[in-house]
């Protein structure tokens, strides 16, 4: 299978919230365990690309009939079968903002497809042209002021600021990314006991960082997550 892969735009949001739902409902790849409201995704989408960040999808054109999206509001003029994106890792600290993490689903269906693998290749192209712009909110002194027709006791004034990110070594904004994690669940329901998935990343350039042991509970089980890390 030789899918299009190509940016997201608004109108596919309903199709990953499909695909993000069944897993979110049936596995434990996800550690959110209710469906978020409809506008969290067109509200993340416009959060990581007005970042700088790339959101990948991954679609096949329809032909005639061929619905199989699931949600009955397929506008994009093909059926999704995967997503892709880099979202900011621990977003709120400027200097972790050459540092993304991964989200990458396929489609229920389409596993073992090439969908994945064609997904993380044209992500990590993306990612070495990006420039994330990543910021922090501050606040900055304006001085003393005096009320008039007071008592003339002075005042502290600020006002709050966004501060950008600019790359490290060049000092241009936005920090170019040189780190790329993976913070995969160790799914005891999926192929080897969740390792398959494992070796998957491995096998394209990730190296394991870490194990955390039972930091999730969901489905009635305690389940570990696996760290690994991709470097620019």
């Amino acid at each position: 299978m030789h899918p299009t892969i190509r940016p997201a735009v608004p109108s596919d949001m309903p199709q990953i919230r499909s695909i993000n739902t069944h897993y979110i409902r049936n596995t434990v790849l996800t550690f959110v365990q209710n469906p978020p409201l409809a506008a969290t995704y067109g509200a993340k989408f416009e959060d990581i690309t007005g970042r700088g960040l790339p959101y990948l999808v991954a679609v096949a054109e329809k032909t005639g009939t061929d619905d199989r999206s699931g949600d009955g509001n397929d506008e994009s003029g093909g059926l999704v079968l995967g997503y892709a994106y880099l979202a900011p890792f621990r977003g709120t600290m400027l200097s972790y903002a050459s540092t993304v993490e991964l989200t990458l689903y396929a489609r229920p269906g389409y596993h073992s497809q090439g969908v994945g693998s064609r997904l993380l290749d044209a992500l990590l192209e993306a990612a070495r042209g990006a420039r994330h712009l990543g910021s922090e909110v501050t606040e900055s002194e304006l001085g003393e002021t005096h009320t008039p027709g007071g008592d003339n006791t002075p005042e502290e004034k600020t006002k709050v600021e966004k501060v950008f990110a600019v790359d490290p070594e060049d000092g241009k904004p936005g920090a170019r990314i040189r780190s790329i994690m993976a913070i995969m669940a160790v799914d005891p329901e999926g192929p080897d006991h969740g390792d398959a998935l494992r070796r998957w990343y491995v096998n394209r350039g990730f190296v394991e960082r870490g194990k955390m042991e039972k930091v999730g509970f969901k489905r009635g089980f305690w389940v570990d997550t696996v760290c690994l890390q991709y470097m620019m």
